[in-house]
């Protein structure tokens, strides 16, 4: 990795302000992938709340590969905030509500947190 040898902050800079704004499709997908990977190993502390959000549209992209890879971001930067990451999402659509509701349920139950069922008693 090249964290270990350039300064973190200016590679995930990099990462966000080149590959996220790129036009390439794949290009976009992989640099999420990247950054779902920078956060599980170094944390949040590079990450601010516009970029949260503009990850947050991403998942609502015609392409699978960075609906996929948006999400994972999303749920790596959930393993941090836990239910603090709807305040620095702010409004989302619907649809990437459910996804991400979909998304949080599964890391809750990796991690061993209890979740709360839906479905009312008889």
């Amino acid at each position: 990795m090249v964290y270990d040898i350039y300064d973190r902050q200016k590679c995930y800079n990099l990462i966000v302000s080149h590959g996220l704004n790129s036009k390439n499709l794949t290009a976009q997908a992989e640099c999420l992938d990247e950054i779902a990977d920078f956060i599980s190993k170094f944390g949040i502390d590079y990450c601010s709340e516009k970029e949260m959000k503009q990850v947050a549209k991403m998942a609502d992209n015609k392409s699978q590969g960075i609906r996929e890879n948006s999400l994972k971001v999303l749920g790596e930067v959930y393993r941090h905030l836990q239910d603090g990451i709807w305040n620095a999402l702010g409004e989302v659509t619907p649809k990437v509500q459910g996804l991400l509701d979909a998304r949080f349920k599964k890391i809750k139950i990796e991690m061993g947190i209890p979740v709360q069922s839906t479905m009312q008693p008889s």
